[in-house]
Order: structure tokens, then C-alpha cells, then sequence
């Protein structure tokens, strides 16, 4: 899950946050938790998705690398922050910071996978679809 910075003119989205868990309270004064295997908290930065989904241990270049196909799916309500976070920001084409995970992701296919000398064929097929 990652945390979008709020927007100044929001209420306080969560009441507390860590490394797996996400506590909120309902309009009806409960509280609610979730787990998560990982959660992006609203200072994350592109980078860190990319090391934790791509690079990191079961990440999804170890899955091609072996073989597997890969997908990264990105769910949420209408300005959650799915977008900046699978293509980027505004400027990502001249702003490498700015680049979200599908970017990245090929840059990482085309040059880890592409050098690494266990693999002798690659083929790459890609989907995208917004919905």
C-alpha cells in the first residue's frame, strides 16, 4: 500500500501507519486496521517502490529472471495516486525522480536483465491497461 501526501485542504487520512499496517477510524467511530506486506508511508519516494516491487527479495525481476510472467496491479479510488505511481510525475521524461515503476521497469528489464550471462534468449511482452 503507499500513503499519498495529504492535500492541505484534507482531513487526517490515517491514524497511524507502520512498515505493514495501515489504522484509520469510520465515520462511525471504529477503528479499522489493515496489513499489508509492505507500506509506503506519503515521504516515499519512487525509488523505494522500485527496490521493494522490482528489485527487492520476490520482487518481480526475480520472477522474470526465472522465468514466470510478472504483473503490477494498482487499485484505488479516484485520486489515490495510482497513476504517479505506476508512470510518474508531470515532468518524469526529463525528471528521472519523477519516473514511476513502468518506466523504470522496462530501464531495469532492458539492462539487468539484457547483460545478465545466464540468459540467452529474452523476450519481452507488455500489456497496459487503465481503466
Amino acid at each position: 500500500a503507499r500513503i499519498r501526501p495529504e492535500k492541505a485542504e484534507e482531513e487526517k487520512l490515517f491514524d497511524y501507519y507502520d512498515d505493514q499496517q495501515l489504522c484509520l477510524e469510520s465515520k462511525d467511530a471504529q477503528q479499522l486496521t489493515y496489513n499489508f506486506d509492505k507500506v509506503f508511508g506519503p515521504d516515499s519516494q519512487q525509488d523505494d517502490l522500485l527496490d521493494t516491487v522490482v528489485k527487492g527479495p520476490g520482487g518481480i525481476l526475480n520472477a522474470l529472471k526465472s522465468g514466470y510472467d510478472a504483473t503490477v496491479f494498482a487499485y484505488g479510488q479516484t485520486g489515490s495516486g495510482k497513476t504517479f505511481s505506476m508512470e510518474g510525475g508531470p515532468q518524469w521524461a526529463t525528471d528521472r525522480s519523477q519516473a514511476g515503476l513502468v518506466p523504470r521497469l522496462f530501464e531495469t528489464i532492458f539492462s539487468d536483465l539484457a547483460d545478465d550471462p545466464e540468459i540467452s534468449e529474452l523476450r519481452v511482452f507488455v500489456s497496459y491497461t487503465e481503466l
